[in-house]
This record gives structure tokens, sequence and C-alpha cells, in this order.
């Protein structure tokens, strides 16, 4: 899906190509090469074309990448809070359980939260 600007810049080079396309003969008469120009215009809206969309499939590569990670990331914060859990059944005086819990807390809260 092109960017309202984008497709706004691509309506324009059609319509210069069209133009271009109905004054061929007459810029062709002045000693312009037409055909040429014509030819890079399509070129550059092929370019134009390819550029908006390599930098939609970047967006959607960098958007999976962040859900990949946060993903990652509630996934290790899990088998941390398993490990305490683990770790405070097994020995419920250890004394670093305050620090771990207090820490897995505030985890918590920069975690998305669970519907």
């Amino acid at each position: 899906m092109f960017a309202p600007e984008d497709l706004e810049r691509l309506r324009k080079l059609e319509q210069l190509i069209a133009r271009l396309t109905e004054q061929k003969e007459a810029l062709t008469a002045q000693g312009i090469d037409a055909p040429a120009l014509i030819a890079r215009c399509h070129q550059q809206y092929d370019d134009y074309v390819a550029s908006c969309r390599a930098q939609e499939r970047a967006l959607e590569e960098h958007l999976q990448a962040q859900a990949n990670l946060a993903d990652s990331e509630y996934n290790l914060y899990l088998s941390v809070k398993r490990q305490v859990e683990g770790i405070s059944e097994a020995q419920p005086d250890h004394p670093q359980l305050p620090h771990w819990r207090a820490t897995l807390e505030q985890w918590s809260q920069h975690l998305p939260k669970s519907e």
C-alpha cells in the first residue's frame, strides 16, 4: 500500500509522461530526444515504485522483528518467574527472594497487559 504522498508523486509523474508523450513531435522538432526523455521518466517511475515496495517490505520486517523481540522478552520473563517460584517453594527463606520478586514486579510493568 502506497502512502498518499507517494501516490501523489506517482500521479504527477504519470501526468508528466503523458504530456511528454503528447508533445513528443514538438519536442523532437526542437532537438529534444523525446523518446529517451520519456524512457527515463518511465524508468524513474519504475524505480520509485520499487523503492516504495522495498520500504514497505523493510517496515514489515522491522515490525515482525519487534514482535519477535517482544515475544522473546515475554518468554524470558515467564522463565525467570518460574525459576523464582521454584526457588520460593524449595527455599522460602532465600535471602534474594524479595529482591527477585521486586525485580519481576518491575519487569511485569513494562510488558503488554494480557487479556
